[in-house]
């Protein structure tokens, strides 16, 4: 039996905001869902010396920002399930099975 492989923000108005590349890819193609605009994300990425989309320390950056604003990063793997509230911190919880 396999699993679901799911990602997603959620929102603090707990609005589910499906991700179908990566976190990050979902915010810089839809800032404005998270407050941001194409340019405060270009200015980010800039500020590290990062190409946009790179996973390191804009990446952690906008992340961060999200999380201490109350955005809820979720992420589905085949065996493990867990939502993250820090960028540290995991709490894990069952995964749905098909």
């Amino acid at each position: 039996m396999s699993r679901i492989h799911a990602a997603f923000f959620i929102s603090p108005d707990s609005i589910i905001i499906p991700v179908y590349i990566n976190h990050i890819t979902t915010v810089f193609m839809n800032p404005e869902i998270f407050d941001y605009t194409a340019e405060e994300v270009r200015a980010i990425y800039k500020k590290h010396n990062e190409t946009l989309g790179l996973e390191v320390k804009a990446r952690k950056e906008i992340l961060t920002a999200l999380i201490e604003r109350k955005w809820i990063r979720l992420r589905c793997y085949p065996n493990d399930c867990y939502g993250r509230g820090t960028m540290r911190v995991a709490n894990t919880i069952p995964c749905p099975k098909e």
